[in-house]
């Protein structure tokens, strides 16, 4: 839950510095709808450009279970807003179905930790050689991809 938490702190900071706006968060409403189909809610909507994106972040080495990603996509869907699924690793079919979905599957690999568990993570990378680290910030390069992305559809509006 803390590595959770961690990765959507510092995913929002990243989104804050490329002028996003936080609309809400753990939030399943937007513009007069609410989603009550099922108890889900989204972990933030965030808006820049006109273009209102539903962010899920799975900061886990497990992929995101299957039936709780077509839920997110269909709460997207829902509040017609754009699905942002920001992962550490997800298999090329769940990044097929948010691109059909006209989202992005934002892919950055390293599990993140929370602050002051640099020892911890430490003896994990070398111990069990698992991608994980202790961040104050997302690599600029990874933000840098969505920006990318979503730059080219501001583009062709």
């Amino acid at each position: 839950m803390a590595c959770g938490e961690q990765a959507e702190v510092l995913f929002l900071n990243s989104f804050y510095r490329q002028d996003f706006k936080l609309i809400s968060e753990d939030s399943n409403e937007f513009n007069g709808k609410k989603w009550t189909k099922t108890n889900h809610n989204l972990d933030f909507i965030i808006e820049k450009d006109n273009r209102i994106y539903g962010c899920e972040v799975k900061n886990t080495f497990d992929y995101i279970n299957h039936n709780e990603l077509e839920i997110k996509l269909e709460i997207c869907d829902y509040l017609q807003i754009i699905p942002l699924f920001i992962m550490r690793y997800s298999p090329k079919t769940y990044n097929y179905e948010i691109i059909k979905k006209q989202g992005y599957a934002l892919i950055f690999e390293t599990q993140i930790y929370p602050f002051g568990q640099e020892p911890f993570v430490k003896k994990i990378r070398e111990t069990l050689n698992l991608p994980v680290i202790c961040s104050r910030a997302i690599p600029e390069g990874i933000i840098n991809r969505f920006m990318r992305w979503h730059n080219l559809k501001i583009a062709k509006l």
